[in-house]
């Protein structure tokens, strides 16, 4: 980051606090957690709390918030908050551009978000994190490193009793639980209509990429553009793979229910014995097996571990029908689909911004574009049989 770019975030980030009602401000440090927001870890005083603590400032980012409802994020996050579910929100700026709420430090051997499955959580968050890992220092702030958390796996449980290995998923039940009974969100997105929302979408910027190829470009864009394509080809030769996936899926459904959609380890925490979730950019009224099969294809799970979690998140959930257990191999491919579509949409959105590649784009940028698309790729290949 060079100086007049560090200077401008410093001033944008004080005002931001500022507006947020945060003072006494002693750090700012950015978080290397979230692939598409900027999350920054804040030591200072807000009104909501009495005395110093920790805050988040996550600034929403251009991209992502074409394809989030950022008034419904912040509703059903609040939902959540009510409930014990997830961290409370202290403060919403207008226009959703940043929020801030209150900063939980995982320690070494709680740490879930370390852990992460083998299957493409963990490369993408090297493929895209590994340049947030700095320190900001802000102006004459005091700067104090908060512990850093070495990666941590679920400990191998070959050779150990099933009743143990199932005592090490117990957490993650009752957060699915608890978010199935929230009520149920304004904002509805069946799994066939956001699968129709990405695919128009990503039509639409397959055209405007094959359109913009013709115009004069680096090598290193003409090279992005046209992974860009190759991948996106790769999704629409499968369409009747992920219309069997939608049918499958439909039909072990009675009604929909409230739906985080990423509870990947990153958007879980540890606070006092129970599980959290953050990050509902994605939350809304959908199908009962989403969150199931995100935990599913993204924790480090056995054998034991995921069938137990399958059996008692279907027995006790009223609404699904006795179809549910053949259709959650569906539900993971399809997590795995709409990772894909997300990846596709979060690269042409840093790329081409108002119908129009970026001209003078960072090789920063560029890197992070390609590993949006690198992403893209892993995940893909983790659909079954595609």
């Amino acid at each position: 980051m060079g100086e007049q770019e560090t200077k401008l975030l410093t001033k944008a980030l004080a005002s931001y606090l500022e507006q947020a009602k945060l003072t006494d401000v002693s750090l700012i440090t950015r978080l290397s957690q979230g692939l598409s927001n900027q999350n920054y870890c804040v030591r200072g005083c807000h009104p909501s709390y009495d005395g110093e603590s920790l805050w988040v400032l996550r600034v929403n980012s251009w991209a992502s918030s074409q394809i989030c409802d950022r008034r419904a994020e912040v509703a059903n996050w609040r939902l959540a908050a009510s409930h014990f579910l997830a961290p409370e929100v202290v403060y919403v700026s207008p226009c959703n551009r940043f929020y801030l709420s209150r900063y939980y430090l995982q320690l070494q051997q709680y740490n879930w978000s370390a852990l992460s499955s083998e299957n493409g959580v963990s490369s993408m968050t090297t493929a895209l994190t590994n340049s947030l890992n700095q320190t900001l220092r802000l102006n004459s702030y005091k700067s104090q490193q908060l512990g850093q958390t070495q990666p941590l796996k679920l400990p191998n449980t070959l050779g150990k009793s099933a009743s143990a290995a199932i005592e090490e998923a117990r957490l993650l039940l009752p957060l699915l639980n608890g978010l199935a009974k929230l009520p149920e969100p304004e904002n509805k997105m069946p799994v066939d209509k956001q699968w129709n929302v990405y695919h128009h979408r990503l039509q639409s910027m397959f055209a405007k990429v094959t359109a913009l190829q013709a115009h004069h470009c680096t090598k290193a864009q003409v090279a992005l553009l046209t992974k860009w394509k190759l991948s996106y080809a790769k999704l629409v030769a499968n369409i009747e793979q992920i219309e069997a996936m939608l049918r499958r899926l439909n039909h072990c459904m009675i009604r929909q229910q409230f739906s985080h959609r990423d509870l990947n380890p990153f958007n879980i925490l540890l606070v006092e014995g129970a599980l959290k979730c953050i990050d509902f950019e994605y939350a809304c009224s959908s199908h009962p097996l989403c969150d199931l099969a995100a935990v599913l294809a993204s924790h480090s799970l056995s054998n034991e571990q995921r069938q137990w979690i399958i059996e008692e998140y279907l027995a006790n959930n009223p609404n699904l029908n006795h179809h549910a257990g053949s259709a959650v191999s569906a539900a993971i491919d399809l997590y795995w689909v709409f990772a894909v579509c997300w990846a596709l949409q979060m690269a042409f959105d840093h790329l081409i911004k108002q119908d129009e590649i970026e001209v003078n784009i960072a090789d920063k940028e560029l890197q992070g574009i390609e590993g949006y698309l690198a992403c893209a790729e892993e995940y893909y290949q983790l659909i079954s049989n595609p």
